[in-house]
């Protein structure tokens, strides 16, 4: 089989802010929002399983700076590249325990899809 030259250009695609987005597309430090409407933290990290695509949820360094929480998918209710927003109220969220690494990967065997080490790719939108 013969291989194809393209010579036409890329066209770029440029999504709105707001546009829904899949849970492999939220990147490191994206603003997470209450459901009163507050900025409760930004995502620390994406929690989910490639093989099976199956979305945890998200480890979310909060506001203060003192702790991260995870925030289970069921309690995401959108996803888009400026904000992630849940059902849950600012009081809810600080009521989480705080993330454990270690019992959060063991009990759910989910793996890490992108965390702080991985770059921003918001050009990708």
């Amino acid at each position: 089989m013969a291989a194809t030259r393209v010579d036409e250009p890329f066209e770029e695609i440029i999504v709105p802010e707001s546009q829904p987005i899949s849970w492999r597309s939220i990147v490191y430090a994206t603003p997470v929002t209450s459901s009163d409407n507050d900025r409760v933290g930004k995502v620390n990290e994406v929690l989910g399983s490639d093989a099976g695509d199956i979305f945890h949820g998200l480890r979310v360094a909060l506001a203060d700076g003192h702790r991260d929480v995870m925030v289970s998918s069921g309690d995401v209710v959108s996803m888009s590249s400026d904000e992630v927003r849940t059902s849950l109220t600012r009081l809810d969220i600080e009521a989480l325990p705080t993330y454990d690494d270690v019992a959060i990967a063991g009990r759910n065997h989910m793996r890490r899809v992108r965390s702080r080490g991985a770059p921003r790719s918001r050009g990708t939108r």
